[in-house]
């Protein structure tokens, strides 16, 4: 884990903002990345890659955000 003191819980990540979603992973800031099944619980994914293949096949994959207090969060 890093050190960012905030952390936006499940911020969801598609087609439409996967550049986004790859910037972080680069910066390091995101955390439990998984997706929503059916019965509403949450799987992980073990890689990045695994993340990105479902965003293109136009899935969402959620992921907790870091922030640090100098930051505001928006979405």
């Amino acid at each position: 884990m890093s050190n960012y003191t905030l952390w936006l819980i499940a911020e969801q990540f598609n087609q439409s903002n996967v550049d986004r979603f790859k910037q972080l992973v680069a910066d390091g800031r995101l955390a439990h990345i998984g997706y929503c099944l059916p019965s509403g619980r949450t799987g992980d994914f073990k890689t990045t890659d695994q993340a990105l293949a479902w965003i293109a096949e136009g899935k969402n994959v959620y992921a907790d955000v870091g922030f640090n207090n100098n930051e505001s969060v928006l979405l």
